[in-house]
């Protein structure tokens, strides 16, 4: 399946028939988010607002979508377009959601603001709905996601200058671990036992990892296939839950038309052929 677009953000829904994507709209200038009926092929505007809506997660019995509205804030609305959407964490800082738990109860989420940049906030999804900090450094952290098993998150960082994929624990005395070699981003767990992330020159990057918290390794990173993702504020790829499929915001290649050249006076370019 290809279709063309302005997308960023592709988040698969947990049963694998449902996409939700970011769409520009080149008459408005504003982004939208829809969601995409994989099996049908139906393509249908979740959120109405005019202002940008970018960077949508599902919640993982796939009932409700939350992303960034307003440029700044979380909601959430019906995956069914039932109702209205519902302001999450609305204070007017920069954020976009991340991840949800699977147990549906926390959210990881993107914030800037202070005097830190980008850092990985955890948000409950039920009763006050305090978000708090996770991982608040001076360096940009961001992508965050849960491990299958929530005993760790994997996130990209540049801490050491450059973007790298890390694997921190969430237990006491577990540490944190970088698990890219030559720089990564938009890291997702393929399965509790395997990690995949961009690298630099837009190869998709796998690398095996075991254990959990004090115990967690990682193992060389191998080169899948190269995408030529388009840049945007979510993960430009998803995958199934075996891990064979993937679904890539890929840019087309380019559908300039074959050119017809026209040459003016072209009787005076033709010499006559000389007779021996």
């Amino acid at each position: 399946m290809s279709d063309d677009g302005d997308y960023s953000n592709v988040e698969l829904s947990r049963d694998e028939r449902r996409l939700a994507v970011s769409l520009g709209d080149p008459a408005t200038g504003s982004r939208d988010i829809y969601l995409v009926d994989l099996v049908r092929g139906v393509r249908q505007r979740l959120t109405m607002d005019p202002s940008h809506e970018r960077s949508a997660v599902w919640t993982p019995d796939g009932r409700q979508v939350i992303y960034t509205s307003r440029g700044l804030d979380l909601y959430r609305r019906a995956a069914d377009f039932s109702g209205a959407d519902e302001a999450l964490v609305a204070e007017g800082t920069s954020k976009d959601p991340r991840d949800v738990s699977f147990d549906g109860a926390r959210l990881l989420s993107r914030r800037s603001g202070g005097e830190t940049t980008n850092d990985i906030w955890v948000v409950p999804l039920s009763g006050e709905r305090t978000p708090r900090p996770l991982l608040q450094t001076p360096a940009n952290e961001n992508y965050a996601s849960f491990a299958p098993d929530a005993r760790s998150i994997v996130f990209a960082s540049d801490e050491s200058g450059a973007s790298e994929v890390y694997v921190m624990s969430l237990e006491p005395g577990g540490g944190k671990v970088q698990v890219s070699t030559r720089g990564g981003s938009f890291p997702r767990w393929r399965n509790r036992n395997e990690i995949v992330y961009v690298a630099p020159d837009q190869t998709l990057m796998s690398v095996a990892v075991t254990g959990a918290g004090a115990t967690f390794a990682a193992g060389a990173p191998s080169a899948l296939f190269k995408i030529d993702a388009v840049p945007g504020p979510g993960s430009p790829f998803d995958m199934t839950a075996d891990g064979k499929r993937f679904i890539v915001n890929s840019r087309l290649p380019s559908r300039v038309p074959a050119s017809i050249n026209v040459i003016v006076n072209w009787t005076a370019l033709v010499q006559p052929t000389p007779h021996p």
